[in-house]
């Protein structure tokens, strides 16, 4: 018989046992509702994967939408372009590797797709460029755009295609990914006229030499309409397209452009332009710019800043047919180079503006005004010569140029050659030199040569000719042998 007593400690030892068990399940529980593995943690999981899915599927909605819209809108990702060349001088672009039923391939260049091509010049002049087609573009008479193709970029494609005449079906091209332009047309020397109005040129950047040496080319259709508001290049844009008559560039929008240098070169002719419009703000670059557009009669470059060209030679170089120029609204305060500027501009009877010139950082002035035979009077009086080196035939057979305001506040200091910088300034009959100073002085030839009415030179205290290397025909036919001091 067990006693009471014994019994007693049986019952509170399975007591302790059983609240131990208890505890140990209640831990147990809390584990698998709070632990990292537990009910909570694993449900917030759960509903953080729900969101993470829900996103990603509104995502890739969103992309498909996009590119449904982009599809619908007709701005597709770039394509395949699969190129081949056929017998009768045909080159053909597509999306398709399949060649046109019923022609023979002389050759086929593969898919281009997201290729970037580009032109050159090699150091014997001779133009190079790495489209697959280069060696043979001689051979292409026609281009024929076969289906609806997009490319990212067109530089070079038709570059020195000397014997193309016509480019069929070039609405099928989807320019709206193109970022360059430059080279396209480049010497396409037997394309007449080309309707390219159904370009979307809003993400070009680069259009340099665009129409270069296309000096067949009469008509470029649908130029009015392009958005070139991204454009940075506009360099030899049209570089001898000698036979265009018209250009609508009304609206253009220059805003954009660094480069213009040649932009109209040799244009010859061009009669009219109108550039009321441009936006000249961040060009850098406009040497040549209408370097012998010998037919323009008017320019209208009120709208031009200048503030940021640094290159201005041989800007307006043979436009012999104008006769007012009005650059009053230069700023030449970044401008280095000015030599020929004006050259061979024979009619012109006026330059406005000249008198505010800033041309403290000018280093060539050659030839600036060279044959510039119906000039009477120049005012540069607001000249500053001190970094000029180069004033070589500045007044070159100015024949009517009786007057230079200004020039004796020239600062010569840094002038190495004064070649005849005079020489044929018929109408000349006294000159004011007296701040000339020749201490650099290197090259005076001819420098008053054939002024046959100029008597009176007049020079200062730093007029030395004795270091002087070549003084050739300083003199030679002008009114005068001798300089008088001031």
């Amino acid at each position: 018989m067990f006693s009471v007593k014994n019994k007693q400690g049986i019952t509170l030892i399975a007591l302790v046992v059983t609240l131990v068990i208890l505890i140990i399940l209640a831990a147990v529980s809390m584990n698998m509702v709070l632990g990292d593995q537990g009910i909570f943690t694993k449900a917030k999981q759960a509903a953080n994967m729900l969101y993470e899915a829900e996103v990603n599927t509104q995502a890739s909605f969103n992309s498909i939408t996009a590119e449904i819209e982009q599809t619908l809108q007709g701005e597709e990702k770039e394509s395949d372009i699969y190129v081949f060349l056929y017998d009768d001088g045909t080159l053909t672009l597509g999306t398709k590797n399949e060649p046109v039923e019923g022609k023979t391939i002389q050759k086929e260049y593969g898919n281009i797709r997201g290729q970037e091509y580009s032109s050159w010049m090699e150091e014997d002049d001779s133009r190079m460029s790495d489209t697959p087609w280069f060696s043979d573009s001689a051979s292409i008479a026609k281009v024929s755009i076969v289906d609806k193709i997009v490319p990212i970029s067109m530089a070079s494609w038709f570059d020195s295609c000397i014997n193309l005449t016509e480019i069929e079906n070039i609405e099928n091209i989807d320019t709206s990914q193109v970022k360059s332009m430059s080279w396209l047309f480049d010497t396409c020397t037997n394309l007449q006229t080309i309707d390219l109005s159904s370009f979307d040129t809003s993400n070009v950047t680069d259009m340099g030499a665009m129409f270069a040496h296309c000096n067949n080319l009469t008509q470029i259709l649908g130029l009015e309409n392009w958005n070139t508001g991204n454009v940075k290049n506009m360099g030899s844009m049209f570089y001898l397209c000698e036979k265009l008559d018209n250009l609508n560039l009304s609206n253009f929008n220059t805003s954009q452009a660094e480069k213009m240098e040649s932009m109209f070169y040799n244009c010859h002719s061009l009669t009219t332009l109108d550039l009321s419009n441009f936006d000249t703000t961040n060009v850098i670059a406009m040497q040549h710019m209408f370097d012998n557009c010998n037919s323009l009669t008017s320019l209208n470059l009120s709208s031009f800043n200048t503030s940021k060209v640094e290159n201005m030679e041989y800007m307006f170089y043979g436009c012999r047919d104008l006769t007012t120029l009005d650059l009053l609204s230069f700023d030449t305060s970044s401008v280095s180079k000015m030599n020929n500027m004006f050259d061979n501009c024979d009619n012109l009877t006026e330059i406005l503006g000249l008198e505010t010139f800033n041309t403290s950082k000018v280093n060539s002035m050659r030839s600036m005004f060279a044959y510039c035979t119906s000039l009477t009077t120049l005012d540069l009086s607001n000249f500053d010569t001190s970094n000029v080196v180069y004033m070589t035939h500045m007044f070159e057979k100015c024949t009517n140029l009786s007057e230079i305001i200004g020039l004796e506040n020239f600062n010569t200091s840094k002038v190495e050659s004064t070649g005849a910088m005079f020489a044929y300034c018929t109408s000349l009959t006294t000159l004011d030199l007296s701040s000339f100073d020749t201490n650099s002085l290197n090259n005076a030839s001819s420098m008053f040569a054939y002024c046959n009415n100029l008597t009176t030179i007049y020079v200062g205290d730093n007029w030395d000719l004795s270091k002087v290397e070549d003084k050739n025909d300083m003199f030679k036919n002008c009114g005068t042998t001798t300089t008088t001091p001031k």
